[in-house]
């Protein structure tokens, strides 16, 4: 399993470096841009966790145990415990 990217991370480490005075325009505008894939992918994680959990707390006691337990599995890698 490929290691898992800290999106939220990422982007603020990239804003950080695009903020460099020294950096030439063109440069800035590229890191910049790259903060805003990685903070779009960590919005777009935090979404799928968040339907998650409304999809596991939807299910009912006669519903797949199987199921139940693949989807709590990806909630809990999905928040990298």
């Amino acid at each position: 399993m490929p290691e898992r990217i800290d999106h939220a991370a990422e982007a603020a480490r990239f804003a950080a470096w695009a903020d460099n005075p020294t950096l030439p325009p063109e440069n800035v505008t590229a890191i910049a841009s790259m903060a805003q894939v990685h903070a779009t992918l960590a919005l777009v994680e935090q979404q799928r966790i968040a339907n998650m959990l409304r999809l596991s707390d939807q299910m009912t006691a006669d519903e797949d145990y199987l199921a139940a337990s693949r989807l709590n599995r990806r909630i809990r890698e999905g928040l990298g415990l």
